[in-house]
């Protein structure tokens, strides 16, 4: 891909795990208090706060192999909407069993972003530029998620301690509108690889009388990214 088209990616790639990771710092200072208003135990705390990375480890291969079958920008859309749906579960959580399972929710859906997100930067680069692209990715991952907690905070104390968990929702639904701008990118070579269509193919030498010639059609076996 033209260094011009693979930056402008990059850029929209950058924007989005900076939305992604900025609400997930956004909720470090209140998710414990917010999970101790529940009543529960200090051990219960930690299951809240470790079913998000649970998912994050058991969604992370699935997450590939859909990108593979459906499409990156299919599921880095699929990946913002899980995340908004998971933390409007946890703002608006009825009791503490709820907002576990909602974290889970929320981790899932950072998963299929964040995987997603490498997949589309290793389509566009080539081996030499890998390492550089995915610096910048990663450096904006971390700056948002060390951002996030002083909005958040913030967010907790002017509004209540849902603030940040709603504000998070909102931001993952707005990424995930803009996705399929983002991605209109597919593997190199998708251009001449579409799955189960058919190509024609005008062979060489013409067949029949009179001129008349035939094409010669061919199934594409390669998946589609």
């Amino acid at each position: 891909m033209p260094a011009p088209g693979r930056n402008r990616i990059l850029i929209w790639m950058c924007v989005l795990i900076a939305v992604n990771q900025l609400g997930f710092g956004s909720i470090v200072p209140v998710i414990a208090l917010y999970a101790r208003s529940f009543g529960v135990l200090q051990s219960a705390i930690g299951v809240a706060i470790g079913a998000y990375g649970l998912a994050r480890f058991l969604i992370a291969v699935p997450a590939g192999q859909l990108a593979d079958r459906l499409g990156r920008r299919n599921v880095l859309a699929l990946g913002g909407l899980i995340t908004a749906a998971g933390n409007l579960l946890c703002a608006y959580a009825p009791d503490f069993a709820t907002f576990v399972v909602a974290r889970f929710i929320a981790g899932a859906g950072a998963a299929f972003v964040v995987n997603t997100g490498q997949i589309v930067l290793a389509d566009i680069t080539t081996p030499a530029a890998r390492g550089r692209v995915m610096a910048v990715y990663q450096g904006t991952f971390l700056f948002a998620v060390s951002v996030g907690p002083l909005p958040g905070g913030l967010l907790a104390e002017h509004y209540g301690l849902p603030a940040p968990f709603v504000a998070y929702a909102a931001a993952g639904t707005l990424a995930a509108r803009r996705d399929r701008r983002a991605s209109a990118v597919r593997h190199p070579d998708a251009a001449a690889h579409r799955p189960g269509r058919l190509r024609a193919r005008v062979p060489h030498q013409l067949h029949g009388s009179g001129g008349a010639h035939r094409r010669a059609v061919q199934r594409d076996p390669d998946p589609r990214p």
